[in-house]
């Protein structure tokens, strides 16, 4: 299949259908709208991932909180019952 000139200069169009540009990386052709969506799931997945690993101290800080709380609650009781 030949290219056009406009081929060439890195537009693809289809019949009936808006024309889709195309970013050249060696010697490729590559679909604007796919490098778009792949950006964004790398980026996403890259998102995720800092926000597990920050979500496990995150848990850690609130369930020592929790655990000081009961312990004061306790103390609090075997003061009551002392008295």
């Amino acid at each position: 299949m030949a290219l056009t000139k406009y081929h060439q200069k890195g537009h693809l169009t289809h019949p009936g259908k808006q024309t889709i540009k195309l970013f050249k990386m060696k010697n490729k052709y590559i679909n604007s709208k796919g490098l778009t969506l792949l950006i964004l799931l790398i980026s996403l997945s890259v998102m995720e991932i800092f926000l597990l690993v920050s979500y496990i101290p995150w848990r850690t800080a609130i369930r020592r909180e929790m655990e000081k709380e009961l312990i004061f609650r306790g103390n609090q009781y075997v003061e009551e019952y002392i008295r």
